[in-house]
């Protein structure tokens, strides 16, 4: 019984991990940030197309080389509706202040074949709730880190149609902690510490039948991580220290965008997405070699935005966005990790053209990750209920520059 505990609170812990904050859709970029990730598959303007639509590398003319740094303030509420078993403080906050960087070259082999390297985080997360929050047995603290370097080529196959492959390395890290109702004087606490190097793919493609318009597709698959730790027990009467080893895949993703330029001055862009999150929630949890597995049953998302680009005069482009992405838990499976609802992203930011050879970028962007109630109950001992309402956001404030070598 105390295997099948360890192993549920554990692969929730990790698997909320990777889908809240996750999966960022933002790249600490100007133009991303501020059309709310909607010019994602149709920017063509800075080495970014690196990491966002491969394809879009044939655009580039010469050198390109752009960073960026997002601060993501990321704040977490919980107000208790008085029904959690066991109690605890009313009103938790958790959350904090993260650095999310960004860089990114292309390098032009010929005018119809480009390459590029893009390091980035793609998701992250850092949750420590108070000491003696009502949700301490399903979480105390969280961190996930991880960084990408993604290798990549892009081919122009004709004056519509290019495509770009890239290879994805993905170096990540984890810590869980998590308190435990020992039914004794004092609470239990587990830790799981690892890291791990995985692989994926992307795959790209760019339609532009005109000037004024075109299309964007990527392809993102999963990628495959394995976390293996001793854990630290402590406050156990037994004391153990089990083997642990959770495996945590990323979502499939497929993303679409489309932009066309209205008018001299004036451009709209679309966007849609799709995330393989049901498959994502099926991952099998090892405990001293016994092999347990926890269905988080989470849904697969979609998302929908639109956004706008106004060319102010030649060395301003102001530019604002609206992202919409469905929930991917509901109250029923819904934990403490990071309970997110119906995701509603905001942006706006803006370009300045400082040379023939630098961009500067500014933008804000405010996440609303909803307001969802949850009612879960995990553990042993008679079983432990966390109850009432989240109030959850994200921040990203970020600067970007491009240079032309």
């Amino acid at each position: 019984m105390l295997k099948k505990f360890i192993a549920t609170s554990l692969l929730l812990g990790a698997s909320s991990a990777f889908a809240g904050g996750l999966d960022l859709s933002e790249f600490s970029t100007a133009s991303s940030v501020g059309s709310a990730g909607v010019a994602n598959q149709t920017h063509n303007r800075d080495a970014s197309t690196s990491a966002l639509n491969l394809a879009a590398m044939t655009n580039l003319e010469g050198d390109h080389v752009t960073g960026g740094l997002s601060l993501m303030d990321l704040g977490i509420e919980f107000k208790d509706d008085g029904n959690s078993v066991p109690g605890g403080s009313n009103t938790s906050n958790a959350g904090g202040q993260f650095g999310v960087p960004f860089l990114g070259y292309v390098h032009s082999i010929n005018e119809d074949v480009k390459f590029g390297l893009t390091l980035n985080s793609h998701f992250g997360l850092g949750l420590e709730y108070p000491t003696g929050w009502a949700g301490r047995y399903q979480i105390q603290e969280i961190t996930l880190q991880s960084i990408n370097l993604t290798p990549s080529l892009a081919f122009r196959i004709n004056d519509e149609w290019s495509v770009g492959f890239g290879l994805v390395l993905d170096y990540a890290t984890m810590d869980i902690e998590l308190k435990v109702n020992t039914l004794g004087p004092g609470d239990g606490t587990l830790e799981v510490e690892d890291d791990d190097l995985a692989v994926g793919t992307v795959v790209s493609l760019m339609y532009e039948p005109s000037e004024d318009t075109r299309f964007g597709l990527t392809y993102r698959s999963k990628i495959e991580h394995d976390f293996e730790d001793t854990a630290k027990a402590t406050g156990f009467i037994p004391s153990f220290s089990p083997d642990v080893d959770v495996e945590v895949n990323t979502p499939q993703q497929v993303m679409f965008g489309v932009r066309h330029q209205l008018n001299e001055d004036l451009a709209v862009l679309g966007a849609a997405n799709w995330q393989e999150w049901s498959d994502f929630g099926k991952m099998p949890t090892d405990i001293n070699g016994n092999r347990l597995g926890v269905d988080k049953e989470l849904d697969d998302t979609w998302g929908a935005g639109i956004a706008f680009e106004y060319q102010l005069n030649p060395e301003w482009l102001l530019m604002c966005g609206y992202h919409y992405d469905s929930a991917m838990t509901d109250t029923a499976t819904r934990t403490a990790d990071l309970p997110t609802g119906n995701i509603h992203r905001y942006g706006i930011g803006t370009e300045y053209q400082y040379s023939d050879k630098m961009t500067i970028g500014f933008a804000f962007e405010h996440v609303d990750l909803g307001s969802p109630n949850i009612n879960q109950t995990n553990g042993i001992n008679g079983g432990n209920t966390l109850s009432g309402d989240y109030d959850n956001y994200i921040n990203f404030y970020t600067v970007s520059i491009n240079y032309k070598l």
